[in-house]
This record gives C-alpha cells, sequence and structure tokens, in this order.
C-alpha cells in the first residue's frame, strides 16, 4: 500500500514514519518546498494520505490562511483523481472556537467534508488535543516540550495562569493513525482517545521534580502519565547532561557502587568481591534483597538467627540464578574462584544511614 505523508517533517509526521518503516508499506513523502506539481504526482500513486502539514505558530494571523490554501491545493487535485483514495486530516480541538488558527482548520474540514460528500472518498478527521513526546519542538508543538526544553537548561518556566489544558502523547496517537490505516469502517470525525487534562501548574510541579541524574528517580512509574511525560522530558535534555558520574566504593573486599535510586521502589547497586574475600555477614529485619551473579562463582550462606539452622547455595556465572536474602536470616557470600566475583543487587528500600535496618552477624 502507498502512503502520503504530507508535511513529512513535521514532530507528528516524523512519529508516524518511523512507525511505518518497520511496515511492508511503501512510504511517500512530502514537503511544500517541492511544489504543486511532485504533490500531483505523489496523490495519484498514493492510496492512504496522511495530511499532517499545517502551520500553529504565526506572525501575523492572516498567515493562517496557508492551511485553507494547501486543503484547497488537495481537493483540486483529489477532484481529477480516478482512484479510491483515504485521507486521514490532522484537525483541531480549537476547530470548535473562534480564534484565527482554529477557522482554520474548522475551513479545511468543511472543504474536505464537501469533497468526500462528492467524490467516492474515505475522510477521517482527527481533532487533536496538545500533542508532546520525543521530538515536538519548544515554543512550537507544545507547551510541555517549551517547559522541559528550560527546564532541561536550569531556566525558569513561565505560568500565566492554572488553566486546565488538554494533553495526548504522540505515540498513543500514532497507535490510532496506524489502526486507522486497516480500518475499513471509519467514523469521519475523531476525537483521540487516552486524552488527560491538566492544569499548567500541575503539568510544571512535575516535570520540575524530574531530575538530570539518571541513577536517582524520586517519581513512581506506575502512572503511565508520568512515564510519558519522563521520557518526552529526556528527549529534550542537552546531551551533553544526559549521563553522570557514580560514586565508588571500595575497600581490600571489593567495590560497590549505587546505581539507581528510588524512595518508592529501592534500590539497584553493582558490587564485586576478590578473590577468597567475604562480603555480608549481616542480617535484616525487614529489609530483603535480591541477588543476580554476573560474573565469576560464589558460595552464599544463612543462618537463621532464631533458630540457628544453616543452608548454602552455589552460584556461578555458567547458570544464572537469583537468590534472595530473607528478613532474620544472616548472610554472607563467599567469591570461591580466582577472578573477582560481579554482582548486580535490588534492595527493597532505599539505605538510610540513620536507620540501616542491617545488623552485624558473623557466620
Amino acid at each position: 500500500m502507498n502512503i502520503l505523508i504530507i508535511g513529512s517533517n513535521g514532530f507528528l509526521a516524523k512519529n508516524l514514519i518511523y512507525r511505518l518503516k518497520y511496515t511492508k508499506h511503501n512510504l511517500i513523502h512530502y514537503l511544500k518546498k517541492e511544489g504543486i506539481n511532485n504533490l500531483k504526482k505523489k496523490i495519484v500513486k498514493s492510496d492512504i494520505i496522511f495530511y499532517l502539514a499545517g502551520v500553529n505558530r504565526v506572525k501575523s494571523d492572516k498567515d493562517y490562511e496557508t492551511n485553507v490554501t494547501l486543503t484547497k491545493e488537495i481537493i483540486d487535485i483529489l477532484k481529477l483523481s480516478k482512484k479510491k483514495k483515504k485521507i486521514i486530516f490532522s484537525s483541531s480541538i480549537q476547530a470548535i472556537r473562534k480564534n484565527s488558527y482554529g477557522k482554520s482548520k474548522k475551513n479545511s474540514e468543511k472543504l474536505l467534508l464537501q469533497l468526500a460528500k462528492n467524490k467516492n472518498l474515505k475522510l477521517v478527521i482527527f481533532r487533536l488535543p496538545n500533542i508532546f513526546g520525543k521530538w515536538s519542538k519548544p515554543h512550537y508543538n507544545s507547551v510541555v516540550a517549551t517547559f522541559c526544553h528550560q527546564l532541561a537548561r536550569k531556566k525558569k518556566i513561565i505560568i500565566n495562569s492554572n488553566k486546565k489544558i488538554k494533553l495526548l502523547y504522540i505515540d498513543d496517537l500514532i497507535d490510532e493513525f496506524m489502526n486507522e490505516i486497516k480500518e475499513k469502517k471509519s467514523s469521519i470525525l475523531r476525537y483521540p482517545k487516552n486524552s488527560f487534562e491538566i492544569s499548567l501548574k500541575q503539568l510544571a510541579n512535575i516535570l520540575k521534580s524530574f531530575k538530570e541524574s539518571v541513577n536517582n528517580i524520586d517519581f513512581e512509574f506506575n502512572n503511565k502519565i508520568i512515564k510519558y511525560l519522563y521520557s518526552t522530558y529526556l528527549s529534550h535534555v542537552p546531551n551533553s547532561k544526559i549521563s553522570s558520574e557514580l560514586k565508588l566504593y571500595s575497600d581490600d573486599r571489593g567495590s560497590f557502587i549505587e546505581l539507581f535510586k528510588n524512595k518508592y521502589s529501592g534500590q539497584i547497586s553493582f558490587f564485586t568481591i576478590k578473590p577468597k574475600k567475604v562480603r555480608g555477614n549481616h542480617f535484616h529485619n525487614t529489609k530483603t534483597e535480591k541477588f543476580l551473579l554476573l560474573s565469576g562463582t560464589a558460595r552464599v550462606n544463612f543462618l537463621n538467627i532464631s533458630d540457628k539452622k544453616k543452608y548454602s547455595i552455589i552460584v556461578n556465572d555458567k547458570k544464572p540464578k537469583i537468590f534472595i536474602t530473607k528478613p532474620g536470616y544472616a548472610h554472607n557470600i563467599i567469591n570461591t574462584g580466582n577472578k573477582d566475583a560481579k554482582f548486580i543487587v535490588w534492595s527493597n528500600e532505599l539505605f538510610d544511614k540513620n536507620k540501616p535496618d542491617t545488623y552485624k552477624y558473623k557466620i
């Protein structure tokens, strides 16, 4: 199937293009600078048209008329086409308002609807809210992009009101676009699913909570809105700030590094044990840990501090195995090999030096 994307260098188009690249569809790109003759050729060749071009930031309100002008040019070409086509138009929820941008989208909708009545053409109009996600431009596509861009560069963001805005994540929109390609019975007017409302103040507070450090995350990801906003924030972080140094703790037993900390879900760390050395010899009352040996061999010893019963397990990097420390069980790890044993460990709580829940107990 030949899919034409009009406005192929825009925010929506880029995300759609990279999703479509992993399908068997033939993609046809069109940019305004190519001219009307190229547009004619590409429309004739196409089966489905994603009409995603348009301006939403202009110096003068009169410039919004270019949205309508392009729509008329597309319609004139479609009138001459003998091939049945489907056109998916990215309109805006602003189309029901009286501002100049909204009027340009509403007028484009009317023209396309009139064509669909008089011609064998499938039309789907998406009235879109504020879209955010990777590759969105600050001060143009989305207030989310603007806030992320500013905060990632330690600049202040200005909130003139606390009004609520409607947002939609780009990947959720692209999912709907992809469904429309194979959908045979489409409604003409569509309001995308999964949009949500949020106040500007709440949005700003969420984005401010994000930190550039990759190893300290102080918020939960169980809310998909937080996940979407964080991914968008990261896409605006300068490349020079996308990494951070970690503190390395070393002694005669080996080394220890805290990789990732989250007050809701604990921390992940990496450590080594030198040959014949021992780590541990302590117990926890509530804290629990999960270990994975990445390299080397080791023996792990456990002792129930209540009934003094012991057991041991052997771990090596040939047969990956996770082992867990149980509350009330003292434990240690002995490197039984001739090279450093390397481990990754997850703890269900952050280390708190004032309340470590770690008590020495030699096995």
